[in-house]
């Protein structure tokens, strides 16, 4: 019996030695015809899938704040760079042309810190979000003119690819007001609207619509950009998401935090966040956002 059982048994001497020095890639051998042993080894055997797909997933996650201190790194050691290659530019420069290489280098200066602050300000929010530790300060806010001001901020920007702009407000009241965060709508709005930008073809559109229904507040964000690879789009609400149709030009100005913090918001206000791509023709956004949103 001792002989038999030891026999039977034989098969997981070596899986377990494997597993005892963390290898655990060896499946058990589980014989078509079913005995008393058969339930011992597929218990054995689940054991051991279920150990692969965590491993699977530490790994994964360890690689994932390893990609983010590299790319962190690299977002913001590239236009520091920029700036202290710049300032030694400036500080050879001959006093007759300095004062127009000043105003010059300065203002590149400038737009390098607010791509620095950019990216501290999405990291920050991230993380607050991730941690509960975020801070609603909800008011009265006039939407349409919070997403009037964003786009009159990211006119310069659309006017260079030559985009048409357009805001339609179907069946909202004038001077409609919605209790929430303005400077979290405003965030999620820019953030949408500024990928709409970014992500579009010379020429194209981006047409937003906003309305009302009785429980929501519904707005649409529809651009005739690049659009997002169907292999992707199970991807774009992970942090540090890039597409893979991206070029390498409009993937450097951006980290890929946006849209996590985007449906970050969307989800404390209890709303929902929707998209629609087809590639190479655009994308659309919907949000939904509760009319009564609950601060508790």
């Amino acid at each position: 019996m001792a002989t038999l059982l030891k026999n039977k048994l034989a098969p997981l001497i070596d899986i377990f030695a494997k597993a005892s020095i963390g290898d655990f890639s060896s499946d058990v051998p589980i014989a078509k015809k079913e005995d008393e042993f058969t339930p011992v080894f597929i218990g054995v055997q689940v054991m051991l899938e279920v150990i692969r797909e965590q491993i699977s997933a530490l790994k994964e996650a360890d690689l994932r704040k390893s990609e983010f201190l590299s790319m962190a790194a690299h977002e913001l050691r590239t236009p520091l760079g920029k700036m202290s290659w710049r300032l030694e530019t400036l500080l050879e420069e001959n006093s007759q042309s300095l004062q127009i290489t000043v105003k010059n280098e300065l203002q590149i200066i400038y737009q390098n810190l607010l791509r620095n602050i950019e990216l501290v300000n999405d990291l920050l929010s991230v993380s607050r979000v991730e941690l509960g530790q975020t801070v609603e300060n909800p008011r009265y806010t006039n939407i349409v003119a919070v997403i009037k001001s964003i786009l009159k901020l990211i006119e310069n920007e659309a006017n260079k690819d030559k985009l048409s702009l357009s805001l339609q407000t179907n069946n909202l009241p004038k001077n409609f007001k919605l209790y929430i965060d303005p400077i979290h709508f405003s965030q999620v709005m820019q953030n949408l609207v500024s990928n709409a930008v970014k992500y579009n073809r010379r020429n194209g559109t981006i047409k937003i619509k906003v309305w009302k229904t009785e429980n929501y507040l519904h707005i649409s964000i529809a651009d005739t950009g690049i659009g997002i690879a169907k292999k992707d789009q199970k991807k774009i609400f992970r942090k540090f998401f890039r597409g893979s149709n991206v070029s390498e030009s409009k993937a450097a100005t951006s980290v890929g935090l946006g849209l996590v913090m985007v449906k970050s918001y969307i989800k404390m206000w209890a709303g929902k966040i929707r998209f629609n791509s087809n590639l190479d023709k655009g994308t659309v956004f919907n949000l939904d956002i509760p009319l009564n949103i609950s601060y508790t």
